[in-house]
């Protein structure tokens, strides 16, 4: 598994086994079968994380979200990475460098 300090636009991000989600009232909420604990995330999360059902690119996960979302390309970038960074963290995504 790839440290996040050291997740580029090719690296692979996937979600990890053990997590499933569901969308409620719009946030979707992860809950982590092995630890039992529950993450809430917004509207623009949960389209990252339905990204994250099979293997994907940073890079893709970016375009993505620029193109489903008014913002800059930059902007998407750092903060899809802070919450992959996170997810990673605390367990929910596996990073593989391409």
């Amino acid at each position: 598994m790839v440290e996040h300090k050291d997740m580029t636009d090719t690296s692979t991000v996937v979600a990890s086994d053990g997590v499933t989600s569901t969308e409620i009232e719009g946030e979707h909420v992860l809950l982590d079968l092995d630890e039992g604990i529950y993450y809430g995330l917004n509207s623009v999360g949960g389209a990252i994380w339905k990204e994250l059902q099979e293997p994907t690119s940073v890079e893709a996960i970016v375009r993505a979200i620029t193109d489903a979302y008014d913002v800059g390309r930059e902007e998407c970038r750092e903060d899809v990475l802070a919450l992959l960074a996170d997810l990673q963290d605390n367990g929910l995504v596996d990073v593989r460098e391409a």
